[in-house]
C-alpha cells in the first residue's frame, strides 16, 4: 500500500498534512482539511509541486510512461518515454 509514502512525501515537500486515518476522529479530519486549504504555505508548496507535475507532463505522461512499462514487460524489452528533459526546479524544502 502505498498510500502512507505518498503522504510522507507531500508532508515532506510541506504541501500537505498528515492523517493517520486508523486513528483519526472527525474532528481530526476536519482540522487537517482545514488547514489544507487555508494555510498559506501550504498552499504555496502544492502550487508549486503541481507546477513541477506539469512541466513533467503531469497524468498523461505518467500513464504513457506506465504504458510504455506495460509494453516493455509484454515484449520483454525496456521502453519508456520521458516527455520532458526540463531540469527539475523546485525543491521540496528550499532552505535545505
Amino acid at each position: 500500500d502505498d498510500q502512507p509514502v505518498v503522504a510522507d512525501q507531500v508532508v515532506r515537500a510541506g504541501a500537505g498534512v498528515r492523517v493517520k486515518f486508523a486513528r483519526v476522529r472527525a474532528d481530526d479530519l476536519r482540522d487537517a482539511v482545514r488547514q489544507a486549504l487555508e494555510d498559506r504555505d501550504l498552499r504555496a508548496a502544492a502550487g508549486r509541486l503541481s507546477a513541477d507535475f506539469a512541466t513533467y507532463g503531469g497524468a498523461t505522461a505518467a500513464a504513457t510512461a506506465l504504458e510504455g512499462l506495460l509494453a516493455s514487460e509484454v515484449q520483454g524489452t525496456e521502453r519508456i518515454r520521458v516527455t520532458s528533459t526540463e531540469p527539475r526546479t523546485h525543491r521540496a524544502n528550499p532552505t535545505t
